[in-house]
């Protein structure tokens, strides 16, 4: 996992503020609204589109105008400056994502946690799941490294191996995992530095302390970092990249016993190494995989440490 690229644009938007030009906003925006257009989805958000007499296409949305001359000429204008850096950083990842693509890289929904010798173990799963946990108990417990949280890019090379980078966005982390992990005074005392998607009742929340679930509707509000505050606030190490190794499928359930599925015998694997287990906290567990179990206090078959659970 790297560094989101939407600090770096934030940075720049703050400098060049004096670009900011809100009339230019409030023309273009009206402009469009007054030809023809359509209006789409865009980043949670109705985006109104359209083109304007010289073929440009024009679009304003959540306080952001777009103007696209050319593949290689948008210009982005408005009102408020983390609007700007946070449109600009979209419309670079998905120039990224569409690069990557056509070089032959499948954006996938997973996890990735990196051993010391650059494999990595990958968490597949439904939303909860447990992939998000999975990965960051690896990386707290076994002195790994963390690669990703939910979105992967995967390639085959040509010697059968299959190669894994990150995707640079922000990590939600629920209000009760943070605590769960000890990491909740840090994340509370950055609060108001924490990516500009959090929002201000998770703010409050982390103020007071809290570690019960908000919701709005159907999705849960969390805590929102910048992956370099992934190390700042939580002590894990990043990777930029990493060799596919293995597969977990966890299944979260608060009234399971913890339990790993060990993998079946193949002579042909390498075991995947980490360093000399650390001591941490004794802490709940509640991953669960539903086959074959075995007990806590046995070597765990994929880190050869104690269960990340476990004490």
């Amino acid at each position: 996992m790297e560094r989101c690229p939407e600090r770096f644009h934030r940075a720049r938007a703050d400098h060049r503020a004096r670009r900011r030009r809100p009339d230019r906003y409030t023309a273009l925006a009206a402009d469009i609204d007054h030809s023809p257009h359509e209006v789409v989805d865009y980043a949670r958000a109705p985006l109104h589109l359209g083109r304007s007499d010289d073929g440009a296409i024009r679009a304003h949305g959540d306080h952001v105008a777009y103007r696209i001359d050319s593949p290689r000429s948008i210009t982005i204008t408005g009102t408020e400056t983390t609007p700007v850096a946070s449109a600009a950083s979209r419309l670079v990842r998905e120039t990224l994502r569409g690069h990557l693509a056509r070089a032959g890289w499948v954006l996938m929904h997973a996890s990735a946690a990196v051993d010391l010798d650059g494999r990595a173990v990958l968490a597949f799963g439904g939303k909860g799941a447990g992939k998000t946990t999975t990965a960051f108990q690896l990386a707290a417990a076994s002195g790994w490294s963390l690669l990703a949280n939910d979105r992967i890019f995967a390639r085959p090379t040509d010697d059968g191996a299959v190669q894994i980078l990150p995707w640079p966005a922000a990590c939600a982390l629920g209000l009760g995992f943070l605590h769960a992990m000890g990491w909740s005074p840090a994340v509370a005392a950055a609060r108001d530095e924490l990516h500009t998607s959090t929002t201000a009742a998770v703010q409050a929340a982390l103020a007071a302390g809290s570690r019960e679930p908000l919701w709005s509707g159907p999705r849960e509000l969390k805590p929102q970092l910048y992956p370099d505050q992934l190390t700042s606030l939580c002590g894990l190490p990043l990777a930029s990249h990493a060799t596919a190794a293995g597969i977990l499928l966890p299944a979260i359930a608060a009234s399971a016993t913890p339990a790993v599925t060990p993998p079946e015998a193949d002579s042909s694997t390498t075991p995947i190494r980490s360093p000399e287990p650390r001591k941490t906290a004794t802490r709940t567990c509640s991953t669960s995989l539903p086959a074959r179990t075995r007990s806590l206090a046995s070597p765990c078959s994929i880190c050869s440490t104690p269960c990340p659970g476990a004490a």
